[in-house]
């Protein structure tokens, strides 16, 4: 039973979870030529669509895990994009915002406002303060929609920061939960393959927020 279990984990590990956000995802990139993930980390997403994707990080290691896949990355930092204005069609940001200061999260956004085209897609993930958050040392500070939606859809309101200087419209959004808690690597795994149907606890842990830059 124990060679069973085994052989079954070895042949169906892979987080389904992530797999099925990932490509939720990229269909709001539809009709978009030029694509950057931010933060592309070993290049799980850019893998998706090889020839639109480019992924952007100033990890070394895992850039170069993402070359031997053939993947098209570059070196750089989100605080300031190494290329011209209006180069993308969607700029994609997943899990890299809470590892930011506020300053430098401004400076990120600022620039994903300047590299993206007028009627270019963003979208946003990022975790919420959950009992979990800070089990990770480098995440810093959640930010929360409304926070977002501040700096990135309205004018005049008060904010601590300058304006922005571009809007952006809301395309959609939807809160992310907690796989079940099912013990052990088969039980992490079922949890996973079972979210991708809808079948989660309802705790929140996360969220996607989708904007287009008018």
């Amino acid at each position: 039973m124990k060679n069973i279990l085994k052989n079954f984990y070895q042949k169906f590990n892979r987080n389904y979870q992530t797999d099925f956000l990932s490509k939720k995802e990229l269909s709001y990139f539809d009709g978009c030529k030029k694509i950057l993930d931010l933060g592309c980390g070993e290049g799980n997403f850019v893998s998706l669509d090889r020839k639109r994707i480019i992924g952007l990080d100033h990890n070394k290691k895992s850039l170069a895990i993402c070359r031997k896949k053939g993947l098209k990355v570059i070196f750089g930092e989100v605080v300031q994009l190494p290329f011209p204005a209006s180069s993308f069609e969607g700029v994609r940001c997943s899990h890299l915002i809470e590892h930011l200061l506020p300053k430098e999260a401004y400076k990120m956004i600022y620039e994903i406002g300047r590299v993206l085209k007028k009627g270019g897609i963003f979208i946003l993930s990022t975790p919420i303060l959950w009992e979990g958050f800070y089990d990770d040392f480098t995440h810093l500070k959640p930010y929360y929609p409304k926070s977002i939606r501040r700096y990135l859809l309205y004018d005049g309101s008060q904010k601590t920061l300058d304006d922005i200087g571009y809007r952006f419209k809301e395309i959609d959004f939807y809160w992310r939960y907690r796989s079940l808690p099912f013990p052990g690597k088969i039980g992490k795994l079922i949890s996973s393959w079972l979210f991708q149907y809808g079948i989660h606890t309802f705790k929140r842990n996360a969220y996607t927020l989708v904007l287009e830059k008018r």
